[in-house]
């Protein structure tokens, strides 16, 4: 597997050759500052640019052309990083050696994306269908009821931070959104975001770098994000919400600030601390309070190194409300006084380790790889990653847990028998 990138004042283009995959994957990442006021605005972009194209003017004329190019896989969506936004395109097509056409695919893909990014066919008849799913997928987060949870716990949380904007925007603002504001969110995207281009597959540098030159012609752009946001947070006491709607099962939701971000020099023992605390079925969490105790239906906890937080997320009984709340605690206890077996955290770097290697198994997973490393002028390199795994100790592990601060709890349940 071999590795090539071409920085100019256009755009970035990161190249990974290997025979391992028999496609060939491209992807396209747009980034601009994440802000409330342009949010929703460029959430329905790529969807918009998706639906239809001057080329392609209907929904199945863009699906019997992908159909027509051996079942070619497309995709797009929005993600965030910090207090960055992104608006990304996924291609995926078979290598031209597998094909039977005598023109190139990949070549064939390269125009396909140049059409959907440069010739967009805005019109109000799919404005509103996109609105209407975009809108239809804000409901479906309330029928979720712990994706509901989860919202409102991060509203009450970053109530004054940009953090608590979702990728896809809000649904309050969302129902003022216009065509002519997303067309003025389509322009800013063009002309000034910072683009990034992954290339993954049995592929030739050149003819890539060659073939992207030619086909997408950008112009100069220099754009600056902010992927770390590590804004200043001073907890004065920590926030417990109880929210009463119909659920038969209790959602809890604790969020944790944890001043261990990426690349700072604890950021692998805060991997593996969570991994540690609930980032995994041989964690903690789920082996105490879920296999022993039985205090709760699922449990676990996730990190943002961009943001330097900790999510703890459970189903429960709302009467073992307090003994849960106590058995974190006394988990996380252990975990400082490093009250657990050696064997468990070799099992957990272990974990980590084969969770990296099987993401560099798919095309997929080396272009998010390579998407990261690009986004932060990191060298791409797994091995040294494995290594920093493997050197992680108890000591660590005991430090970013001494580190952690409860900021907000979130309990929704049921009224009855209150």
């Amino acid at each position: 597997m071999n590795t090539k990138i071409i920085k100019d004042n256009r755009y970035t283009l990161n190249m990974v050759k290997t025979d391992k995959f028999k496609t060939v994957r491209i992807q396209l990442s747009f980034g601009n500052d994440l802000s409330m006021e342009t949010i929703s605005k460029r959430s329905m972009i790529p969807y918009l640019l998706r639906a239809v194209s001057k080329k392609y003017d209907t929904r199945k004329s863009m699906s019997s052309h992908l159909e027509n190019m051996y079942a070619a896989h497309f995709n797009v969506g929005v993600s965030k990083i910090a207090k960055s936004h992104f608006i990304n395109f996924d291609f995926s097509v078979i290598n031209d050696q597998y094909s039977l056409e005598e023109d190139s695919l990949f070549d064939k893909s390269l125009k396909f994306l140049n059409e959907i990014i440069f010739n967009p066919f805005f019109n109000e008849k799919t404005f509103l269908e996109e609105k209407r799913l975009l809108k239809e997928y804000f409901s479906g987060i309330y029928t979720n009821k712990l994706k509901y949870a989860f919202k409102e716990m991060q509203n009450i949380m970053f109530k004054d931070e940009i953090y608590r904007i979702n990728a896809l925007g809000d649904k309050e603002i969302l129902e003022n959104v216009t065509l002519e504001q997303c067309i003025d969110g389509y322009q800013n995207m063009i002309n000034n975001d910072l683009i990034i281009i992954n290339v993954v597959g049995d592929i030739d540098f050149d003819l890539v770098g060659k073939a992207i030159k030619k086909t997408f012609n950008f112009n100069e752009r220099s754009k600056d994000l902010i992927l770390i946001d590590n804004d200043l947070v001073v907890v004065d006491s920590v926030k417990e919400i109880f929210n009463k709607i119909d659920v038969s099962q209790a959602k809890l939701i604790i969020g944790y600030r944890l001043d261990s971000l990426y690349q700072s020099n604890d950021y692998f023992d805060a991997i593996i601390f969570n991994t540690l605390f609930g980032g995994s079925s041989e964690g903690l969490l789920f082996r105490e309070i879920r296999e022993n105790l039985g205090l709760v239906y699922f449990i676990a906890s996730s990190y943002d190194p961009y943001k330097g937080v900790i999510f703890l997320t459970a189903g429960i009984n709302k009467t073992d409300y307090p003994k849960v709340l106590t058995t974190i605690d006394l988990i996380l206890e252990k975990i400082i006084s490093q009250d657990y077996d050696d064997s468990l955290l070799d099992i957990l770097k272990s974990v980590q380790v084969n969770n990296l290697i099987e993401s560099l198994d798919s095309n997929g997973g080396l272009s998010s790889r390579l998407n990261r490393d690009s986004l932060f002028n990191n060298e791409f390199n797994p091995s040294k990653i494995i290594e920093n795994l493997k050197s992680v100790t108890k000591d660590g592990i005991s430090s970013v847990a001494k580190k952690l601060i409860k900021d907000t709890i979130y309990l929704l349940r049921d009224d009855k028998d209150e």
